[in-house]
């Protein structure tokens, strides 16, 4: 089973619902969105359009980011109690910190009486008789490990069969004209077992920072599966003009998407064949520009693509 993290920016919710137009076997894809835009319309709409292909997706209800920082979250999940109410197949999922107390993370779970559950572990850490306690409750279908957050004897307990590991495999750097070359990724597709599943901060990175500014460089963070070993890397293509002054994106746009193109041609067999490949050959056939938000789309939806097929043995 597969777990991209998401946050719930538009480009993120609108990479979900083309997942659903895939042809792909999508049975073991869980994204995991956490919200961080006070207005839920986005978010309403993806979840109508998972309801409909019966996606399951898991919703952090207690997300503490972006405009859901502070008390803005209380108002927001007033609302997110009815659109999860009306997609049967969402699961309500608690993040936890280092600042949760297990009476706290009972009374978030409580909410959604005969609704099944995901626990994010994510800084707390439990005494041992409530974290058993936690694994035997039958609501809570996932445990979701965040990489280095909880201490192996705790993550050991956690049931096998309900248990999800987290990494982050993004590099990030401060500009995108930093980006250069191929780095390696994760191997976790061949090591995650026993665990059910795994699950990765896709090509964004766990640490959320809004967007904004003139863009210096444009990127591409695509993910192949490198043939000698059979993880999966990561390949950064980047225009070559990177002056911030220069407001031409597009022209930036059409440097690093060529790029990307032409190595996709060159190796099919590293990055396979999706959508999100086939838009970027389409935009450079036709020099268009579909813009910042398309390009960010694109990369998430070719990132969860590439780890299916690797996962099924397609790639």
């Amino acid at each position: 089973m597969y777990f991209p993290f998401l946050y719930g920016r538009r480009a993120e919710l609108l990479a979900i619902r083309a997942m659903l137009t895939d042809r792909r076997d999508r049975s073991a894809l869980f994204p995991v969105v956490e919200p961080v835009r006070s207005d839920i319309g986005d978010l309403r709409r993806c979840l109508e359009s998972c309801e409909k292909k019966d996606q399951p997706v898991l919703v952090v209800i207690n997300p503490t980011q972006g405009q859901l920082a502070g008390t803005a979250q209380r108002t927001w999940l007033r609302e997110a109690k009815v659109v999860l109410g009306a997609c049967p197949p969402a699961i309500p999922t608690f993040q936890t910190s280092n600042r949760t107390s297990f009476a706290q993370l009972v009374a978030a779970l409580d909410q959604f009486p005969d609704r099944d559950l995901a626990v994010i572990h994510n800084g707390a850490v439990f005494a041992q008789p409530d974290l058993r306690q936690l694994t035997r409750d039958h609501r809570i279908v996932w445990h979701v490990a965040v990489d280095g957050r909880l201490p192996a004897q705790q993550l050991n307990l956690l049931p096998a069969a309900k248990k999800v590991l987290m990494r982050d495999g993004f590099r990030k750097l401060g500009r995108n004209a930093d980006y250069a070359g191929t780095e390696y990724f994760s191997d976790q597709h061949q090591t995650f077992t026993p665990a059910a599943g795994f699950g990765d901060y896709v090509c964004i990175g766990s640490e959320y920072k809004e967007g904004g500014g003139p863009a210096g460089a444009v990127a591409i963070h695509a993910v192949f599966k490198e043939p000698a070993s059979g993880h999966v890397w990561i390949e950064h293509f980047v225009s070559d003009d990177n002056d911030v002054n220069d407001r031409d994106v597009a022209k930036k746009f059409f440097q690093a998407a060529n790029y990307l193109v032409r190595a996709v041609r060159q190796r099919p067999r590293e990055f396979g064949g999706n959508q999100a490949l086939d838009a970027y050959a389409d935009c450079v056939r036709r020099s268009y520009f579909p813009g910042l938000s398309k390009n960010k789309e694109y990369q998430m939806v070719h990132h969860m693509c590439l780890v299916l097929d690797v996962l099924s043995g397609a790639v």
